[in-house]
This record gives structure tokens, sequence and C-alpha cells, in this order.
């Protein structure tokens, strides 16, 4: 049986997993979950229906950033490396 040669993500049997987002609960998961943490530049408006999104400034990208390391537990200027 062919096996992937990617050896990190799913129980070892597979690629990483990359998940990614900008509200707070998906940064979690992914800090908590993923191989690789993705950190999007869109932002959801608030107020306007789902799907209406607005690019973010880098402060903001910045501040996700930060939060989704810390969620990992990782240092502030970089990932932790245990994961």
């Amino acid at each position: 049986m062919l096996r992937p040669a990617q050896r990190v993500g799913f129980g070892g049997l597979g690629p990483p997993l990359i998940v990614g987002g900008t509200g707070d609960r998906i940064l979690r998961i992914a800090a908590a979950e993923a191989d690789i943490v993705s950190v999007a530049g869109a932002f959801q408006i608030r107020g306007r229906p789902p799907g209406t999104m607005r690019i973010g400034t880098a402060a903001e990208v910045g501040e996700r950033v930060r939060f989704a390391r810390r969620c990992a537990g990782s240092g502030p200027t970089g990932s932790s490396g245990t994961h």
C-alpha cells in the first residue's frame, strides 16, 4: 500500500494540517489542532450579511498573529517549534 511521504499531520500519516481565519474561535482551534496556523487578511464587516468582507490593516493582522501565538503557547517573537 502506498503511503504519503509526509509524516506530520493526521496522526503522522499525511501532510500537515493547515487551519486559518481571523476570528477568535477559529484561531483557538487552529492553535490547538493545526500543524500550520494561517491568519487571513480579510475581516467580516460587523452588522453586514455573512461574506461581506474588508481587507484588514497590518496592525489588525498583527494583532491576530499575536493572539494565535498566545493561544498556541509560543513566545511573542515566533513559533515555539513544538507543534
